[in-house]
């Protein structure tokens, strides 16, 4: 009879005076539980409403493209009621409308006018909500920034939820430049 790692950890765990299975027993209680657990999982995520749309990544990366450079467009024109009533409601809750506005014009006065991106990589994680992240390396008037996004797909509405600006050019590791 040959022992694997799996024996040998079950006859060392054993009470004394306890007799062993026979392999085929225990084999077949693991495929039991492995069942059970696979039909528990599939139970309780089917119930579950997951967002994620195969197929639909570059769909998504190309709508939030379109969505930064919206952003872009209105930051620029220091139109922050624009961008700020379109947001998800994750970005609204980390300041009060007046503490998000001013960060919005420090941003503008900070980095003036935008003129283009020189590097962007958008990434989809698929689950309930979507999330769309990317980072943008970009040239405004005033210099260069690195930008990072998160836009959230929730109810079929792409909206932003993270917007961080910081001065310089960071690209993600595995990216040359």
């Amino acid at each position: 009879m040959r022992f694997t790692v799996l024996d040998e950890i079950c006859l060392t765990t054993q009470p004394q005076g306890v007799r062993r299975h026979s392999e085929g027993s225990g084999v077949k209680r693991i495929a039991g539980l492995t069942a059970a657990i696979l039909a528990a999982v599939l139970v309780l995520t089917g119930s579950c409403k997951v967002s994620a749309r195969p197929g639909y990544i570059e769909d998504d990366k190309k709508a939030t493209a379109q969505a930064i450079a919206e952003f872009h467009r209105r930051l620029s024109a220091a139109q922050f009621d624009d961008i700020y009533r379109e947001a998800h409601q994750a970005f609204r809750d980390t300041g009060s409308r007046e503490q998000l506005f001013s960060a919005m014009r420090a941003t503008r006065d900070r980095f003036g006018a935008f003129k283009k991106v020189t590097f962007s990589q958008l990434n989809v994680f698929a689950g309930a909500p979507v999330q769309i992240r990317a980072v943008y390396n970009t040239t405004y008037e005033k210099g260069e920034a690195t930008e990072q996004f998160i836009f959230l797909r929730d109810d079929g509405n792409l909206r932003l939820a993270l917007y961080s600006p910081s001065s310089g050019t960071v690209r993600p590791s595995g990216n040359p430049k």
